[in-house]
């Protein structure tokens, strides 16, 4: 399905999720256990987000992109519904019910992502070096895909891996985004992965990190070396793996020759 689809389809979700909230609270008991299903897929979530490598080990499907940074808000406003029934007061419940509609339209805002067109604009390239250098200060994610993937010979700009990787300007690419926007300009004989920091340099292959959980890098293993394409410096380095392990961390999208990907 389309990123159109997806949106309005998840707008109307979200937008049934209070009132099914409001009608189970009628039954105290039915509240209770919606209460704790609610808070267990939420603290369930909140245990993926630490650990995407276990999140793709799970889920592999490319469109759960879609599902990832939306699936707390239908759950937030179910609980919000649940409250709303359950509360003493009708001004309370009222406040909770406005409170609902706020939390569907800055749902709606944050993730405008799938309908609106990203700035695919930058024809920033890695160089001779391999090195591609960020054009913003949100697109350090696809300006590290754009190194990584020179070295197997593809030559992708900036600008292609933003609209590949659907980046949006207020908050940045996801490691699952990465993922999904590698695969789609991957050689045939390569595929790509989101693992762990130790599995990454077990792998010793090539790939995006999500260092801090805030700045993606681009890492390529050369035999005891590590070279780091950060794209918010002007050239890579190069250090012992003993030195990157030390001063890097993080999951991170690991590219592999589909002849030796484990299944």
């Amino acid at each position: 399905m389309s990123g159109t689809v997806w949106y309005l389809l998840l707008a109307l979700v979200s937008a049934v999720a209070f009132p099914a909230g409001w009608r189970l609270g009628r039954r105290r008991a039915a509240a209770v256990v919606g209460w704790g299903v609610a808070l267990g897929v939420l603290l369930f979530k909140a245990v993926l987000n630490h650990r995407p490598d276990w999140e793709f080990a799970l889920i592999r499907w490319p469109h759960y992109v879609y599902l990832q940074s939306w699936l707390v808000f239908p759950i937030g406003l179910f609980c919000l519904g649940l409250a709303a029934r359950l509360v003493p007061l009708a001004r309370n419940a009222r406040a909770l019910m406005v409170l609902a509609v706020f939390v569907w339209s800055v749902s709606l805002w944050t993730e405008r992502w799938f309908i609106a067109d990203p700035d695919t604009s930058s024809v920033q390239r890695a160089g001779p070096n391999h090195h591609c250098i960020q054009s913003t200060s949100y697109t350090c994610g696809p300006a590290s895909c754009v190194s990584v993937l020179s070295y197997l010979g593809v030559a992708a700009t900036e600008g292609e891996l933003v609209g590949a990787c659907r980046t949006p300007p207020q908050g940045g690419t996801s490691l699952y985004r990465l993922w999904w926007g590698l695969t789609k300009l991957l050689p045939a004989n390569y595929q790509a992965k989101i693992v762990s920091a130790d599995e990454f340099c077990a792998l010793g292959t090539l790939g995006v990190q999500a260092t801090w959980k805030i700045h993606a890098i681009g890492v390529v293993f050369d035999g005891p070396d590590a070279i780091i394409h950060d794209p918010a410096r002007t050239s890579p380095r190069r250090m012992s793996r003993a030195d990157y392990a030390k001063e890097y961390g993080g999951p991170a999208v690991a590219i592999i020759p589909r002849t030796s990907a484990r299944p």
